[in-house]
């Protein structure tokens, strides 16, 4: 049930065409979740999250501490209060280097088995792989946000804030060595924000 504590999970079934605006707005509306698989048809990724599922969780402070060590990422809370820090790219890229890098970033923030998605460098046959639910789902006992340093944005400003964090690859991992991060970790403690409602 949405709107519980811990995990949600709302029903999901696969849908093998292409999204129209519809999709969308059912989603945003709260009609119908919508979750999208990080691989496209060439294998490749234009997006990539670490998922971080801890509840309840300081959005602001990943969000301040990911601007600290000036890495791209724009984090949202997920459905169930735990946090998806989501990083675009400007054209498609490797999936195997993409994930090696948010497995940096993600033990460097404390979290060394948090989720990576893309899950799978490869679609299994017949399938896609592990889809991530898209931000923003308008069910009226969930609530969304991204954050900008401790300021939390709505959709709009969310969508601003991704193109304006647009990267690549290579980009993203000079950043990470530049930010020289500690494999150990800076863990980011519960809060008692919720995002649920």
């Amino acid at each position: 049930m949405l709107g519980g504590p811990g995990k949600q999970k709302p029903q999901h079934r696969m849908v093998d065409s292409t999204l129209s605006i519809d999709t969308f707005k059912n989603h945003l509306n709260g009609q119908q979740p919508l979750g999208i698989y990080p691989l496209n048809d060439d294998e490749m990724v234009r997006f990539a999250a670490i998922d971080i599922d801890v509840y309840p969780f300081d959005h602001a402070k990943l969000a301040r501490q990911l601007d600290e060590w000036e890495l791209p990422f724009v984090v949202c809370n997920s459905k169930s209060g735990g946090a998806h820090a989501y990083v675009f790219f400007s054209e498609s890229e490797d999936p195997t280097r993409v994930i090696v890098e948010l497995q940096k970033v993600s033990a460097a923030l404390g979290y060394p088995g948090a989720e990576i998605f893309p899950k799978q460098v490869k679609r299994p046959t017949g399938g896609y792989g592990n889809f991530i639910n898209l931000p923003f789902f308008g069910h009226p006992k969930l609530t969304y946000y991204c954050w900008d340093g401790n300021q939390q944005l709505g959709l709009d400003r969310f969508l601003d804030l991704a193109e304006s964090r647009l990267t690549n690859l290579a980009a993203l991992s000079e950043a990470i060595a530049q930010a020289d991060l500690d494999p150990r970790g800076v863990s980011i403690p519960p809060t008692t924000n919720h995002a649920i409602s």
